[in-house]
């Protein structure tokens, strides 16, 4: 399938699934609003308890497509960095299976920051010579 199709299918999707998750619960995160979409996810805004964060939920057709025991792979090797501190590393809270809805998904720590595709072009490169 050529991309842009993916992309306007996925778009379509989102535009559904939009309108089931807002003030939806996933795994007791609250969603509040949509922050973002990449080729795989949309990331929300969500809170549970006192706690904020930015949610991504995994685009269920794409799940089902690629596997969902590969998704959960990638979702389990990003739960090995929670609790890690790094400058560099956004903290992880939570991830899995939402046991209610299904979703697959991955807390994060909520920055206010720019999503990196966004900058990534303006960012200088550096000639490795290999």
């Amino acid at each position: 399938m050529r991309p842009d199709r993916l992309r306007q299918q996925w778009t379509a999707l989102l535009q559904r699934e939009l309108k089931r998750v807002f003030w939806s619960r996933v795994a007791g995160w609250t969603i509040l609003n949509r922050l973002d979409s990449g080729k795989s996810a949309v990331v929300f805004q969500a809170s549970r308890d006192s706690e904020s964060a930015a949610i991504k939920i995994f685009d269920p057709e794409m799940v089902e497509r690629y596997g969902k025991n590969v998704q959960l792979g990638r979702i389990e090797r990003e739960l090995r960095l929670k609790g890690k501190h790094h400058p560099n590393l956004i903290k992880i809270l939570d991830g899995g299976e939402c046991k209610s809805t299904g979703y697959l998904f991955v807390a994060m720590e909520l920055i206010d920051a720019p999503n990196l595709a966004s900058v990534l072009s303006s960012v200088p490169q550096i000639e490795s010579g290999v």
